[in-house]
């Protein structure tokens, strides 16, 4: 089997479903903090489920592209893993919580979540979530999470728990440092810090990607 080269790398794109998902107030993470040195690759359990979830629309897009994709991955197998995919609500609160209930309920080996970028034309594997969330409103209404959503004293930056350029390798994508400040953050922030199974999250441009792509990117986690 011939080895997984990283796939190429990108430091600052604007992203989180949004055009301009950037934090105010003084609140950006810097570029060259080494982020990834720590970052722990957690193991996947052979035969368990694996949770894919996209998301419904959310103001100035109405047609959501992950949506499709997760519906129709639910009741797939890759690799001999049953796939459940599943919905959630563009929302800085519900949307995380509820990948967190799934991922439990189903006692999965792995969760992938998925998340439209207008301003970008390729896809791409976010590394991190950051603690800061500051942009436009949700589908509840909020212009940030609650206070309770993002953890107030957690870490300042929750990598990615799944081996990104192994998956950004066989998506033929990128490894994005900045998945933006709106839910799609809020998502691999809370839920990466949330589970003890890997946790990964793709943004993917308006136009989508093809099934099979996506799903020989989860077959090489797995």
């Amino acid at each position: 089997m011939q080895p997984r080269l990283p796939g190429p790398r990108r430091g600052d794109p604007a992203g989180g479903g949004v055009a301009a998902d950037r934090p105010v107030d003084g609140g950006s993470v810097p570029p060259d903090r080494p982020h990834r040195a720590g970052r722990q690759v957690l193991p996947v359990r052979a035969g368990a489920p694996v949770l894919v979830t996209g998301f419904g629309a959310f103001p100035g897009v109405p047609i959501n592209p992950t949506e499709a994709l997760a519906r129709r991955l639910d009741g797939q197998q890759i690799a001999g893993h049953p796939i459940v995919g599943r919905v959630l609500p563009v929302s800085f609160q519900r949307g995380p919580d509820e990948a967190i209930r799934l991922a439990r309920a189903h006692d999965v080996a792995l969760v992938l979540g998925l998340g439209v970028a207008t301003p970008r034309g390729e896809v791409c594997v976010e590394s991190r979530g950051v603690r800061i969330a500051r942009s436009r409103r949700d589908v509840d209404g909020h212009d940030r999470p609650l206070p309770d959503t993002l953890l107030v004293e957690g870490p300042e930056i929750v990598a990615a728990s799944v081996d990104v350029d192994c998956l950004a390798t066989a998506l033929e994508a990128t490894v994005s440092d900045d998945a933006g400040r709106y839910v799609c953050n809020a998502w691999l922030y809370r839920v990466a810090h949330a589970l003890d199974v890997p946790v990964g999250f793709v943004h993917v441009p308006t136009a989508g990607v093809a099934l099979d792509r996506l799903c020989r990117g989860i077959a090489a986690l797995l």
